[in-house]
């Protein structure tokens, strides 16, 4: 079956790259070969934009535990937007338990983020964004960080979950 598209819209463009390894150059190239599909980075953002990364910093855990945006993945991103010239780069989360400063910290992201001059935001001023077209709600509460960026790029993490089974990008802007 064939999606309708209405005139004036386009398609979304998804491009799926194998990675099979976190080592910091070879996700790079991963990444980077993935949004030069998309046409490139200024493409996606210009560089005087406000630019928000939100990773999933859902808890402070282990690495090894797999619940949070691998850290390799955030620094390949902050660097893909800084060779692209863009200046004012945060990373920000709302975590379901602790601080995303903790959580980060605990993986070894904030180590990663000061290496590309990104800094760390709990995503915790709150503002209102009405939706009039809503049927269950006609309004949403978002972060005064999230709608002060001109850009949001997710960097979710795929991961099961009890209440959803997988997760992925739009459970992660939860976090929102």
């Amino acid at each position: 079956m064939e999606m309708q598209i209405a005139e004036g819209q386009e398609r979304s463009r998804v491009v799926l790259m194998p990675c099979d390894s976190y080592e910091e150059e070879t996700l790079y190239q991963a990444l980077k070969a993935g949004v030069e599909a998309l046409g490139g980075m200024g493409a996606l953002v210009g560089p005087e934009e406000k630019v928000l990364l939100k990773p999933n910093l859902v808890r402070k855990a282990k690495l090894s535990r797999a619940v949070v945006t691998h850290p390799v993945v955030m620094g390949a991103a902050a660097r893909l937007l800084r060779e692209a010239g863009v200046r004012k780069i945060t990373a920000g989360d709302s975590c379901g338990v602790g601080q995303a400063t903790a959580a980060a910290a605990a993986v070894g992201m904030d180590v990663v983020l000061e290496k590309y001059g990104v800094p760390l935001v709990d995503l915790t001023g709150m503002g209102e964004v009405p939706y009039e077209k809503g049927v269950q709600a006609k309004s949403f509460f978002v972060s005064r960080e999230v709608m002060e960026a001109d850009a949001v790029i997710n960097i979710c993490k795929m991961k099961t979950h009890a209440l959803e089974r997988i997760t992925g990008a739009v459970k992660n802007m939860y976090g929102c």
